[in-house]
Protein backbone atom coordinates (compact mmCIF):
# COMPACT_ATOMS: atom_id res chain seq x y z
CA UNK A 1 0.00 0.00 0.00
CA UNK A 2 1.45 3.43 -0.94
CA UNK A 3 1.29 6.44 1.09
CA UNK A 4 -0.12 9.72 0.00
CA UNK A 5 3.00 12.66 0.29
CA UNK A 6 1.77 15.38 3.05
CA UNK A 7 3.06 18.97 3.44
CA UNK A 8 5.17 17.35 5.89
CA UNK A 9 6.68 15.42 4.17
CA UNK A 10 7.20 17.70 1.74
CA UNK A 11 8.99 20.03 4.15
CA UNK A 12 11.15 17.12 5.18
CA UNK A 13 12.93 16.17 1.97
CA UNK A 14 13.31 19.75 1.42
CA UNK A 15 15.12 19.63 4.60
CA UNK A 16 17.14 16.90 3.51
CA UNK A 17 17.91 18.30 0.14
CA UNK A 18 19.32 21.56 1.92
CA UNK A 19 21.17 19.47 4.49
CA UNK A 20 22.91 17.31 2.33
CA UNK A 21 23.81 19.60 -0.29
CA UNK A 22 25.81 22.02 2.81
CA UNK A 23 27.07 18.83 3.29
CA UNK A 24 28.30 17.89 -0.40
CA UNK A 25 28.39 21.49 -1.58
CA UNK A 26 31.30 22.37 1.52
CA UNK A 27 33.08 19.41 0.73
CA UNK A 28 33.05 19.92 -3.23
CA UNK A 29 36.63 20.14 -5.04
CA UNK A 30 37.49 23.63 -5.58
CA UNK A 31 40.04 22.35 -8.64
CA UNK A 32 40.92 20.09 -11.65
CA UNK A 33 40.64 16.17 -9.88
CA UNK A 34 42.86 12.90 -11.39
CA UNK A 35 40.94 10.08 -13.62
CA UNK A 36 37.44 10.03 -14.47
CA UNK A 37 36.55 13.72 -13.09
CA UNK A 38 39.12 14.98 -15.51
CA UNK A 39 37.80 12.83 -18.33
CA UNK A 40 34.24 13.53 -17.53
CA UNK A 41 34.98 17.75 -17.63
CA UNK A 42 36.74 17.11 -20.96
CA UNK A 43 33.37 15.21 -22.31
CA UNK A 44 31.32 17.87 -20.84
CA UNK A 45 33.41 20.72 -22.74
CA UNK A 46 33.30 18.95 -26.03
CA UNK A 47 29.55 17.77 -25.97
CA UNK A 48 30.85 14.16 -26.64
CA UNK A 49 27.79 12.34 -27.19
CA UNK A 50 26.27 10.19 -28.80
CA UNK A 51 27.85 6.99 -27.91
CA UNK A 52 26.95 3.36 -27.10
CA UNK A 53 30.07 2.83 -24.84
CA UNK A 54 29.12 2.12 -21.33
CA UNK A 55 32.22 3.90 -20.00
CA UNK A 56 31.69 7.28 -21.90
CA UNK A 57 28.29 8.38 -20.17
CA UNK A 58 26.66 10.05 -22.61
CA UNK A 59 23.43 10.38 -20.48
CA UNK A 60 25.72 12.42 -17.94
CA UNK A 61 27.60 14.51 -20.75
CA UNK A 62 23.70 15.60 -22.02
CA UNK A 63 22.82 16.50 -17.92
CA UNK A 64 26.38 18.26 -17.57
CA UNK A 65 25.32 20.75 -20.49
CA UNK A 66 22.29 21.87 -19.11
CA UNK A 67 23.95 22.44 -15.68
CA UNK A 68 26.61 24.21 -17.43
CA UNK A 69 24.06 26.95 -19.04
CA UNK A 70 22.91 27.51 -15.63
CA UNK A 71 26.54 27.90 -13.74
CA UNK A 72 28.38 28.41 -16.51
CA UNK A 73 29.79 31.64 -14.67
CA UNK A 74 31.88 29.66 -12.11
CA UNK A 75 34.02 27.95 -14.71
CA UNK A 76 33.45 23.98 -15.51
CA UNK A 77 36.23 22.66 -13.05
CA UNK A 78 33.88 24.53 -10.10
CA UNK A 79 30.74 23.59 -11.63
CA UNK A 80 30.85 19.95 -12.41
CA UNK A 81 31.70 19.27 -8.70
CA UNK A 82 28.56 21.21 -7.96
CA UNK A 83 25.95 18.70 -10.50
CA UNK A 84 27.59 15.87 -8.67
CA UNK A 85 26.71 17.84 -4.86
CA UNK A 86 23.17 18.60 -6.32
CA UNK A 87 22.57 15.20 -7.43
CA UNK A 88 23.48 13.50 -4.42
CA UNK A 89 21.58 16.01 -2.20
CA UNK A 90 18.81 15.24 -5.08
CA UNK A 91 19.24 11.79 -3.84
CA UNK A 92 19.02 11.51 -0.27
CA UNK A 93 15.61 13.57 -0.65
CA UNK A 94 14.00 11.52 -2.90
CA UNK A 95 14.83 8.35 -0.44
CA UNK A 96 13.34 10.29 2.31
CA UNK A 97 9.95 10.80 0.30
CA UNK A 98 10.54 7.49 -1.39
CA UNK A 99 10.74 5.10 2.19
CA UNK A 100 7.46 7.30 3.82
CA UNK A 101 5.74 6.92 0.84
CA UNK A 102 6.32 2.84 0.60
CA UNK A 103 6.11 2.22 4.41
CA UNK A 104 3.71 5.32 5.74
CA UNK A 105 6.74 5.91 8.44
CA UNK A 106 8.62 8.84 8.47
CA UNK A 107 10.90 7.85 11.41
CA UNK A 108 11.93 5.58 8.53
CA UNK A 109 12.07 8.19 5.73
CA UNK A 110 14.24 10.03 7.86
CA UNK A 111 16.47 7.22 8.54
CA UNK A 112 16.88 5.57 4.88
CA UNK A 113 17.93 9.44 3.91
CA UNK A 114 20.70 9.92 7.25
CA UNK A 115 22.36 6.71 5.61
CA UNK A 116 22.48 7.34 2.49
CA UNK A 117 23.71 11.12 3.19
CA UNK A 118 26.61 9.28 5.52
CA UNK A 119 27.12 6.99 2.87
CA UNK A 120 30.82 6.90 1.27
CA UNK A 121 29.72 5.44 -1.93
CA UNK A 122 27.40 8.49 -2.14
CA UNK A 123 29.36 11.57 -0.89
CA UNK A 124 32.83 10.59 -2.54
CA UNK A 125 31.14 11.27 -5.77
CA UNK A 126 29.28 14.25 -4.88
CA UNK A 127 32.48 16.00 -4.44
CA UNK A 128 33.89 15.54 -7.49
CA UNK A 129 33.03 15.48 -11.51
CA UNK A 130 31.30 11.88 -11.05
CA UNK A 131 28.40 10.39 -13.11
CA UNK A 132 27.16 8.50 -10.14
CA UNK A 133 25.25 10.73 -8.18
CA UNK A 134 23.21 12.34 -10.99
CA UNK A 135 22.44 9.09 -12.89
CA UNK A 136 21.22 7.59 -8.95
CA UNK A 137 19.16 11.05 -8.40
CA UNK A 138 17.24 10.10 -11.44
CA UNK A 139 16.78 6.54 -10.47
CA UNK A 140 15.46 7.70 -7.32
CA UNK A 141 12.78 9.86 -9.80
CA UNK A 142 11.66 7.36 -11.81
CA UNK A 143 10.49 5.27 -8.92
CA UNK A 144 8.95 7.77 -7.10
CA UNK A 145 6.79 9.28 -10.68
CA UNK A 146 6.26 5.67 -11.62
CA UNK A 147 3.68 5.57 -8.51
CA UNK A 148 2.16 8.62 -8.85
CA UNK A 149 -0.85 8.25 -11.46
CA UNK A 150 -0.77 11.00 -14.39
CA UNK A 151 0.29 9.95 -17.95
CA UNK A 152 2.88 13.07 -17.60
CA UNK A 153 4.12 11.29 -14.59
CA UNK A 154 4.69 8.30 -16.61
CA UNK A 155 6.40 10.06 -19.54
CA UNK A 156 8.69 11.75 -16.55
CA UNK A 157 9.14 8.37 -14.48
CA UNK A 158 10.46 6.61 -17.88
CA UNK A 159 12.51 10.25 -19.41
CA UNK A 160 14.31 9.87 -15.84
CA UNK A 161 14.98 5.89 -15.96
CA UNK A 162 16.03 6.58 -19.43
CA UNK A 163 18.47 9.41 -18.65
CA UNK A 164 19.50 7.92 -15.59
CA UNK A 165 20.76 4.39 -17.48
CA UNK A 166 22.56 6.47 -20.57
CA UNK A 167 24.33 8.44 -17.36
CA UNK A 168 25.03 5.61 -15.48
CA UNK A 169 24.22 1.81 -16.55
CA UNK A 170 23.99 0.43 -13.57
CA UNK A 171 20.94 2.55 -12.58
CA UNK A 172 18.80 -0.30 -14.07
CA UNK A 173 19.64 -2.09 -10.64
CA UNK A 174 17.01 -0.17 -9.28
CA UNK A 175 14.99 0.80 -12.50
CA UNK A 176 14.61 -2.55 -13.67
CA UNK A 177 12.13 -4.30 -11.41
CA UNK A 178 9.92 -1.18 -11.57
CA UNK A 179 9.77 -1.31 -15.69
CA UNK A 180 9.06 -4.50 -15.86
CA UNK A 181 6.37 -4.70 -13.25
CA UNK A 182 5.25 -1.99 -15.67
CA UNK A 183 5.80 -3.45 -18.89
CA UNK A 184 2.26 -2.66 -20.49
CA UNK A 185 2.66 0.82 -19.48
CA UNK A 186 3.38 2.66 -22.83
CA UNK A 187 3.80 6.23 -21.71
CA UNK A 188 6.46 4.88 -19.37
CA UNK A 189 8.51 3.01 -22.12
CA UNK A 190 8.26 6.34 -24.47
CA UNK A 191 9.76 8.33 -21.93
CA UNK A 192 12.41 5.56 -21.31
CA UNK A 193 13.28 5.80 -25.22
CA UNK A 194 13.48 9.44 -24.78
CA UNK A 195 15.64 9.71 -21.91
CA UNK A 196 18.06 6.65 -23.33
CA UNK A 197 18.38 8.81 -26.87
CA UNK A 198 22.22 10.14 -25.54
CA UNK A 199 22.86 6.30 -26.33
CA UNK A 200 20.65 4.84 -28.56
CA UNK A 201 21.30 7.41 -31.25
CA UNK A 202 25.11 6.39 -31.07
CA UNK A 203 23.73 3.60 -33.67
CA UNK A 204 23.40 6.49 -36.26
CA UNK A 205 27.11 7.32 -35.64
CA UNK A 206 29.45 8.98 -33.13
CA UNK A 207 32.17 11.34 -32.83
CA UNK A 208 35.22 10.74 -31.65
CA UNK A 209 36.63 10.33 -28.17
CA UNK A 210 37.95 13.83 -27.59
CA UNK A 211 40.79 12.46 -24.64
CA UNK A 212 42.07 10.03 -27.71
CA UNK A 213 41.04 11.17 -30.44
CA UNK A 214 39.19 7.27 -31.71
CA UNK A 215 36.61 6.27 -32.52
CA UNK A 216 35.38 4.47 -28.87
CA UNK A 217 31.57 5.00 -29.06
CA UNK A 218 30.48 1.93 -31.46
CA UNK A 219 28.56 -1.13 -29.57
CA UNK A 220 32.04 -2.87 -29.53
CA UNK A 221 33.19 -1.24 -26.37
CA UNK A 222 31.04 -3.33 -24.57
CA UNK A 223 33.12 -6.61 -25.29
CA UNK A 224 36.19 -4.61 -24.50
CA UNK A 225 34.64 -3.86 -20.87
CA UNK A 226 33.90 -7.20 -20.36
CA UNK A 227 37.26 -8.50 -21.18
CA UNK A 228 38.91 -6.12 -19.36
CA UNK A 229 37.21 -5.10 -16.22
CA UNK A 230 35.48 -8.85 -15.44
CA UNK A 231 37.28 -11.70 -14.38
CA UNK A 232 35.80 -15.01 -12.52
CA UNK A 233 38.83 -15.81 -10.87
CA UNK A 234 38.62 -12.55 -8.38
CA UNK A 235 35.25 -13.68 -6.43
CA UNK A 236 37.08 -14.35 -3.76
CA UNK A 237 39.12 -11.36 -3.08
CA UNK A 238 35.68 -9.30 -4.73
CA UNK A 239 33.60 -10.64 -1.22
CA UNK A 240 36.23 -9.28 1.01
CA UNK A 241 35.96 -6.03 -0.58
CA UNK A 242 32.26 -5.25 -1.62
CA UNK A 243 31.64 -6.39 1.81
CA UNK A 244 34.26 -3.43 3.19
CA UNK A 245 33.43 -1.18 0.85
CA UNK A 246 29.51 -1.95 1.76
CA UNK A 247 30.34 -2.30 5.59
CA UNK A 248 32.35 1.38 5.22
CA UNK A 249 29.26 2.72 3.47
CA UNK A 250 26.79 1.44 5.85
CA UNK A 251 28.81 1.90 8.83
CA UNK A 252 27.99 -0.02 12.31
CA UNK A 253 25.11 2.36 13.40
CA UNK A 254 23.74 2.33 10.16
CA UNK A 255 24.29 -1.79 9.61
CA UNK A 256 22.34 -2.05 13.53
CA UNK A 257 19.52 0.03 11.22
CA UNK A 258 19.35 -1.66 8.48
CA UNK A 259 19.37 -5.24 9.93
CA UNK A 260 16.32 -3.83 12.40
CA UNK A 261 14.50 -2.71 9.34
CA UNK A 262 15.15 -6.47 7.58
CA UNK A 263 13.14 -8.44 10.24
CA UNK A 264 9.95 -6.23 9.16
CA UNK A 265 7.87 -7.05 5.96
CA UNK A 266 9.59 -5.75 3.22
CA UNK A 267 7.45 -2.60 1.88
CA UNK A 268 9.03 -2.05 -1.60
CA UNK A 269 6.28 -2.58 -4.22
CA UNK A 270 8.83 -5.16 -6.67
CA UNK A 271 10.41 -6.41 -3.55
CA UNK A 272 10.69 -10.02 -5.31
CA UNK A 273 12.58 -8.72 -8.35
CA UNK A 274 14.46 -6.19 -6.61
CA UNK A 275 15.72 -8.81 -4.37
CA UNK A 276 16.72 -10.89 -7.48
CA UNK A 277 18.61 -7.27 -9.21
CA UNK A 278 20.21 -6.78 -6.06
CA UNK A 279 21.45 -10.19 -5.74
CA UNK A 280 23.04 -10.88 -9.30
CA UNK A 281 24.56 -6.67 -9.04
CA UNK A 282 26.07 -7.97 -5.97
CA UNK A 283 27.81 -11.26 -7.87
CA UNK A 284 28.48 -8.94 -10.28
CA UNK A 285 30.55 -6.89 -8.45
CA UNK A 286 32.39 -9.65 -7.17
CA UNK A 287 34.23 -10.50 -10.42
CA UNK A 288 34.70 -6.43 -11.03
CA UNK A 289 37.60 -4.71 -11.01
CA UNK A 290 37.89 -3.83 -7.48
CA UNK A 291 39.78 -0.02 -8.50
CA UNK A 292 35.84 1.28 -9.63
CA UNK A 293 34.36 -1.05 -5.73
CA UNK A 294 34.22 1.88 -3.52
CA UNK A 295 31.75 3.79 -6.00
CA UNK A 296 29.67 1.36 -7.91
CA UNK A 297 28.79 -0.33 -4.17
CA UNK A 298 26.70 3.30 -4.12
CA UNK A 299 23.93 1.28 -6.30
CA UNK A 300 23.96 -1.77 -4.02
CA UNK A 301 23.47 0.07 -1.07
CA UNK A 302 20.88 2.18 -1.68
CA UNK A 303 18.68 -1.36 -3.22
CA UNK A 304 19.15 -2.64 0.02
CA UNK A 305 18.55 0.85 2.12
CA UNK A 306 15.11 0.50 -0.29
CA UNK A 307 14.45 -3.11 0.99
CA UNK A 308 15.35 -2.86 4.11
CA UNK A 309 14.73 0.65 5.46
CA UNK A 310 16.74 1.41 8.25
CA UNK A 311 14.98 2.09 11.93
CA UNK A 312 17.15 4.87 13.58
CA UNK A 313 15.56 7.09 16.29
CA UNK A 314 16.45 10.56 15.89
CA UNK A 315 19.57 9.93 18.06
CA UNK A 316 20.88 7.47 16.55
CA UNK A 317 20.87 9.11 13.08
CA UNK A 318 22.62 12.17 14.65
CA UNK A 319 25.39 9.91 15.93
CA UNK A 320 25.37 8.28 12.87
CA UNK A 321 26.36 10.76 10.58
CA UNK A 322 28.74 11.73 13.28
CA UNK A 323 30.48 8.40 13.33
CA UNK A 324 31.03 7.87 9.53
CA UNK A 325 32.23 11.67 9.08
CA UNK A 326 34.87 10.14 12.47
CA UNK A 327 35.55 6.92 10.22
CA UNK A 328 36.09 8.77 6.88
CA UNK A 329 38.98 11.58 8.57
CA UNK A 330 40.45 8.83 10.53
CA UNK A 331 41.03 6.06 8.10
CA UNK A 332 43.49 7.65 6.38
CA UNK A 333 45.30 9.22 9.17
CA UNK A 334 45.22 4.97 10.51
CA UNK A 335 46.57 4.18 7.02
CA UNK A 336 49.05 6.30 7.64
CA UNK A 337 50.37 4.77 10.67
CA UNK A 338 50.84 1.28 9.77
CA UNK A 339 52.59 2.64 6.27
CA UNK A 340 49.43 1.80 4.14
CA UNK A 341 48.83 4.92 2.69
CA UNK A 342 49.23 3.98 -0.96
CA UNK A 343 46.87 1.12 -0.17
CA UNK A 344 48.48 -0.78 -2.87
CA UNK A 345 46.88 1.71 -5.77
CA UNK A 346 49.50 2.76 -8.13
CA UNK A 347 51.09 6.06 -6.61
CA UNK A 348 50.57 9.74 -8.52
CA UNK A 349 52.72 13.19 -7.65
CA UNK A 350 50.90 14.87 -5.09
CA UNK A 351 48.17 12.07 -4.42
CA UNK A 352 47.70 10.29 -0.89
CA UNK A 353 45.90 6.96 -2.05
CA UNK A 354 44.53 6.72 1.71
CA UNK A 355 43.11 10.34 1.63
CA UNK A 356 41.79 10.61 -1.58
CA UNK A 357 39.81 6.94 -1.76
CA UNK A 358 38.64 6.88 1.86
CA UNK A 359 38.07 10.24 2.86
CA UNK A 360 35.01 12.16 1.02
CA UNK A 361 36.06 15.66 1.47
CA UNK A 362 37.92 16.93 -1.52
CA UNK A 363 37.59 20.99 -1.26
CA UNK A 364 41.40 21.45 0.43
CA UNK A 365 43.01 18.44 -2.09
CA UNK A 366 44.91 20.58 -4.98
CA UNK A 367 47.30 17.79 -6.29
CA UNK A 368 46.16 17.85 -9.74
CA UNK A 369 46.08 21.49 -9.12
CA UNK A 370 49.93 21.42 -8.46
Amino acid sequence: MLHPASTSDRAGALGWLAGALGVYGLSAARGPMWADSSKLTLYALARYFPSLNPGDHPGWTVIANAWLLLTGWLGPVRALPLLSAAGGATAVALMYLIVTRWTGDRSRGHGAAAVLLAAHSLWWPSALTESYAPALALALAALLLADLPGTARELAAGVAAGLGAAAHPFTLVLTAPMLVARWRRPGLWAGVLLGASPVWLGFLGTPADPLTGHAAGHAAAWSWHIHQFLDLHRLGRGALVVAAMAGLSLGPIGLWGVGRGALDRSSHPNRLAASTALALYVLLLLAYSPFRLHLMVLFAVTGLVLLAPPRLAPGHRMAHVAVQTAIYLSLPLVAGLVGRSDLGVRRLPDRNNAWYFLCPIKAFDAGPGR
